[in-house]
């Protein structure tokens, strides 16, 4: 799918969903609804929301390091995230999403940010002390 035609396909996702980019990078635009239906494959990731202080540039830096997207795909999740107010990033395990959410929690510490993330864990799959962590 080319850059414009995924521009598209989220600008064209209903209000009430969160937006996901899947492995390997492919963008979603039906994957995550706020009232908590979560798509049957998903298992878990981090959802990375917006906030008034948090440059785009780091945003950017934090996509493309924990996540491990392009520039290009980088930019197109930190404005998804700046105009939708969140994404949602799924990752191969719950050890995967611990890591990159305390990273990203210690990345906006040192910063100064208020940049917000939370881990993300379907039902199906969540141990049974797991609860939803935000940082």
């Amino acid at each position: 799918m080319s850059f414009l035609s995924r521009i598209r396909a989220w600008f064209k996702a209903p209000q009430g969903t969160m937006l996901m980019f899947t492995h390997g990078g492919k963008l979603s635009a039906s994957v995550i609804k706020r009232n908590g239906a979560i798509k049957s494959n998903f298992k878990q990731g981090v959802v990375i929301y917006n906030d008034d202080t948090t440059t785009i540039e780091f945003v950017v830096n934090v996509i493309q390091e924990y996540f491990g997207l392009e520039m290009t795909d980088a930019k197109l999740a930190a404005n998804i995230i700046h105009l939708r107010g969140s994404i949602l990033f799924e990752v191969d395990s719950i050890e995967k999403a611990e890591h990159i959410f305390k990273s990203i929690s210690r990345d906006v510490t040192d910063k100064g940010f208020e940049l917000k993330s939370e881990i993300v864990i379907a039902q199906q799959d969540a141990p049974a002390d797991a609860k939803k962590r935000r940082g």
